[in-house]
């Protein structure tokens, strides 16, 4: 039996979150500095969605781990801004080694 024939013939009995649909919303949300009780009036309000708040503190303690991962351009961003603090603390310790004689 091929893959595909067994998912269309048996449906998956794994619960998934009501709130997965909007976890890349509640994540932006979270990174935003919005409080939970704000994102629960979001969705309540915008998704038609009423969760409780234990609900969404279960869920983003569950989901911490799929968080998106950076993409190429932002880990770039990331490696030159450390290697430039990088730099300037080898300058910083060239520059205060000088007056420590």
């Amino acid at each position: 039996m091929k893959l595909e024939d067994f998912m269309r013939k048996n449906k998956p009995l794994k619960k998934v979150s009501a709130l997965e649909p909007y976890r890349e919303e509640i994540k932006t949300l979270l990174d935003n500095n919005y409080t939970q009780e704000q994102i629960l009036e979001f969705l309540k309000i915008s998704k038609k969605v009423q969760v409780s708040r234990q609900s969404l503190s279960s869920f983003l303690k569950k989901n911490k781990h799929k968080a998106a991962p950076l993409k190429l351009d932002e880990k770039k961003k990331v490696l030159e801004k450390s290697q430039e603090v990088s730099s300037a603390n080898q300058d910083l310790d060239a520059y205060f080694a000088k007056y420590k004689k």
